[in-house]
């Protein structure tokens, strides 16, 4: 139908035909959970796609994985290597197909997760993380709480609670290192009042020494494996957050696994 590069349909429409095995979709319910999935060409698998149903009509996640077997042969040979994360159905019908190195602007070739690569939805507080695979099926895990636990949503100047680039202190230096779990106080930072139960911001990692990856969550959480920003030696990365805070008003930034790394924290709003 004018595809200049025919290929297996995505799992939303083979879904959508009636061409999957009952039960080879994985719906996601919430929460924190570990999938795996086989390629989407091969018969017989148990497990073709995710799908990750939102608290908005018209953003409902599928993942799913390409071998580049049979049919697909056609496909970029970087296919392999990740999950594809779609929107379905798409606005027009159809799906949306989300772009996972954006910085090739304007190429889907290379489209897919890349193992060790996390996506991130800050406004609806979901991440994905493609965590490994094999040459016969692909593990993700899909973080998705609850949204912010809030009725009402408070606008600040943008303010920097936390930066370790400055002289040691509380909300200061010296940068984290590999292994080590750090907790700072919020509330009563940067006009995030004592009734804050959640906050929105911009999470950064600066001047990690190894390529790597950082998480931040609320105080008291338990330890997913999740992802906040994932960042190679010597590069800036960032990412938007909205989570809660912990019992105390506290985050947590911890899960660096090797090597050193400055964080910086900047507030744009509060949840209560």
């Amino acid at each position: 139908m004018g595809n200049s590069r025919a290929g297996h349909f995505n799992a939303y429409s083979k879904n959508t035909f009636g061409w999957l095995p009952a039960g080879s979709v994985l719906n996601h319910g919430g929460g924190s959970a570990t999938y795996t999935i086989g390629p989407l060409e091969a018969a017989g698998q148990t497990a073709y796609a995710v799908r990750i149903p939102t608290t908005m009509s018209a953003r409902t996640y599928w993942i799913e994985w390409r071998d580049r077997s049979g049919f697909d042969s056609v496909e970029p040979a970087g296919v392999v290597n990740g999950g594809l994360i779609r929107f379905g159905p798409s606005a027009v019908g159809g799906t949306d197909l989300l772009d996972m190195h954006f910085a090739t602007a304007g190429n889907f070739d290379d489209a897919e997760l890349d193992v060790g690569s996390t996506f991130t939805d800050p406004e609806l507080s979901l991440t994905i993380t493609a965590i490994s695979k094999t040459a016969t099926s692909l593990t993700v895990q899909v973080d998705y709480g609850a949204p912010p636990p809030a009725s009402s949503f408070h606008v600040l100047t943008p303010c920097r609670v936390i930066d370790t680039r400055n002289p040691n202190g509380t909300y200061g230096g010296p940068a984290l290192f590999a292994g080590q779990a750090r907790a700072f106080v919020i509330r009563g930072q940067c006009g995030v009042p004592s009734t804050a139960k959640s906050i929105a911001g911009n999470f950064t990692v600066a001047s990690p020494t190894a390529a790597g990856a950082i998480r931040l969550v609320p105080g008291g959480a338990p330890a997913t494996g999740t992802s906040t920003v994932n960042f190679r030696a010597g590069r800036t990365r960032a990412n938007n957050v909205a989570m809660a805070l912990g019992a105390s008003g506290d985050v947590v930034v911890d899960g660096l696994p090797s090597g050193t790394a400055h964080v910086i924290l900047d507030v744009v709003g509060w949840f209560e």
